[in-house]
């Protein structure tokens, strides 16, 4: 026979949530962009390398809003530091541009094409 659905001290259903569980020793899974979706926001789920990509596109003369982060993923993870290499679109063409940050001891190194 099947469960009830479980109900709060107020009488309202309950919804069950998705929880995203990392792998050992992989990084957290991040919010989710929302809640149908398993994409995570990489503003989130990178917020360090985030502001500095931002803060790089500014520093060009690029206008940050015209960007669309398309995907963020971990490229290197170690004692000193962490890579994040994101992906760009340029919103309104089809143009990609890809940056990789590289932060080593909480330190900007530098932001690169990849």
């Amino acid at each position: 026979m099947p469960k009830p659905p479980r109900r709060s001290i107020s009488g309202q259903q309950l919804q069950p949530q998705s929880q995203s569980v990392a792998a050992p020793g992989s990084a957290a899974p991040g919010e989710p962009v929302n809640p149908f979706s398993r994409a995570v926001n990489p503003r989130l789920q990178y917020p360090l390398h985030f502001d500095l990509l931002m803060r790089d596109l500014f520093a060009r003369g690029l206008v940050p809003e015209h960007w669309q982060v398309v995907a963020a993923d971990e490229v290197r993870l170690d004692e000193t530091g962490m890579d994040v290499e994101f992906t760009l679109l340029e919103v309104g063409t089809e143009r990609l541009w890809r940056r990789r940050v590289d932060v080593q001891h909480g330190k900007l190194v530098g932001i690169h094409e990849s």
